[in-house]
């Protein structure tokens, strides 16, 4: 999928996919066009965490060493930042307990964060 710029004024707007592998039609219909969810200057981002208690998605900007946090209805500029510095964060999950997990790349090493804001480092530098 791409998405198309229709000027700095205006939203992307959704365009068509393309399969590269025909496994790819077992998940998902090739003529439904994906809609971004959020814009604002975001250089890469990767590691998507859908947190279903808070209806939020979270998401690592890696170059940026951000990580952000996206609700359904906040439009296309609401991703807010959630924390920042993430040691440039890619990889984001929960353990059993519900804790958010982060790989960080700078320096490498994986990270747990508590509810309660505290955190650990699991592995790493």
């Amino acid at each position: 999928m791409t998405v198309e710029s229709m000027g700095a004024d205006k939203p992307p707007r959704p365009t068509q996919h393309v399969a590269e592998s025909p496994a790819l039609h077992e998940l998902i219909d090739l003529a439904t066009c994906f809609e971004p969810i959020a814009t604002g200057g975001f250089e890469f981002i990767e590691g998507p965490l859908w947190d279903a208690v808070e209806g939020a998605l979270l998401f690592s900007d890696i170059p940026a060493s951000v990580i952000r946090r996206w609700q359904p209805g906040s439009g296309l500029g609401g991703a807010v930042e959630w924390r920042r510095p993430t040691n440039m964060s890619n990889a984001l999950t929960y353990d059993r307990d519900g804790n958010v997990l982060i790989c960080e790349h700078v320096p490498p090493g994986v990270r747990r964060l508590r509810p309660d804001g505290g955190e650990e480092l699991l592995a790493g530098q």
